[in-house]
């Protein structure tokens, strides 16, 4: 028995725009995030909702293309790509591709989604977004902002490294005067599917006693990619030898883990004990010289 899901995000550190005259934010696409699932040669719909922003009539049309991710932050790349079965067979529109928005009017572009039993058990992505121009002005242009189509094709029974995952590198100061610190870790998704990963960050002290548990924000990370995740440690002062501990999952529940140690001296601290320390010192020595003088 096959299961078939996929998700719709929209976030908008995952996103790269191109050059335009208008801002997304003059076009929005809401209703972001869905979660469908569907059994082998079934069906699904689902609806995005784009937003006329502006004060002007626009005159627009669905765009859909392929993206990857670029870099390790998560952001994406489109491009068209031919061979993508997501767009050319299994997305299909259920409203017009072009059509009329109003200033204030919104949009409800219907989509349907059906996959062959036949599928590799993998992922496959598209993206979906609206452009345009003002029906008055065809030189300005304008985009939406761009949804992010995750289509997961998974079979029950052949499901071995399809959501595997680890650390690639935690990175961490190795030496600190004061916090905050700012550390950084590198996921790597070494499976066929993408999956939300979610993880903390461990601070120990010099007597193995835990002072910070950082969680990490949950991420959705495409297969052959790396994402990063970032924690801070919200204290200002800091001393001696401390044990940082990147605990991840994996999107089959595997724990990954890396280590790292900084040390910390608060200089301001020591330097003020050592010059209250030294006039103590001086103040003794004088008073014994006056005492010796007398």
């Amino acid at each position: 028995m096959k299961k078939i899901f996929f998700t719709i995000l929209l976030a908008p550190v995952f996103l790269l725009f191109f050059a335009l005259q208008a801002s997304a934010s003059d076009l929005l696409i809401s209703n972001p995030e869905q979660v469908i699932s569907i059994d082998p040669n079934g069906a699904g719909h689902f609806t995005l909702f784009v937003q006329n922003n502006t004060k002007e009539n626009l005159i627009l049309e669905t765009k859909i293309k392929s993206f990857k991710t670029v870099g390790d932050k998560g952001n994406i790349e489109l491009f068209d790509d031919s061979d993508n079965i997501l767009i050319n067979s299994w997305l299909k529109q259920q409203t017009n591709y072009s059509f009329k928005l109003r200033p204030g009017q919104k949009h409800e572009a219907v989509f349907l989604m059906s996959v062959s039993s036949s599928a590799k058990n993998k992922g496959y992505y598209a993206s979906i977004y609206f452009a345009g121009y003002q029906q008055n002005d065809i030189t300005k242009k304008i985009e939406s902002n761009k949804s992010r189509i995750l289509l997961g094709v998974e079979s029950e029974n052949n499901n071995l490294l399809l959501r595997s995952g680890k650390i690639e590198e935690l990175f961490s100061p190795k030496f600190v005067f004061y916090g905050p610190v700012k550390f950084r870790l590198q996921f790597a998704n070494n499976g066929k599917i993408h999956y939300q990963t979610n993880g903390q960050i461990e601070i120990y002290n010099s007597f193995d006693k835990k002072i910070a548990s950082i969680q990490l924000k949950e991420k959705n990370i495409l297969p052959d990619s790396l994402l990063s995740f970032y924690g801070i440690l919200e204290r200002k002062f800091l001393f001696g030898k401390y044990l940082v501990v990147a605990k991840m999952f994996d999107g089959d529940g595997n724990l990954t883990m890396e280590s790292k140690e900084f040390f910390a001296f608060p200089w301001k601290e020591f330097l003020e004990f050592f010059v209250i320390v030294g006039l103590i010192i001086i103040a003794k020595k004088l008073k014994v010289k006056k005492i010796k003088f007398e």
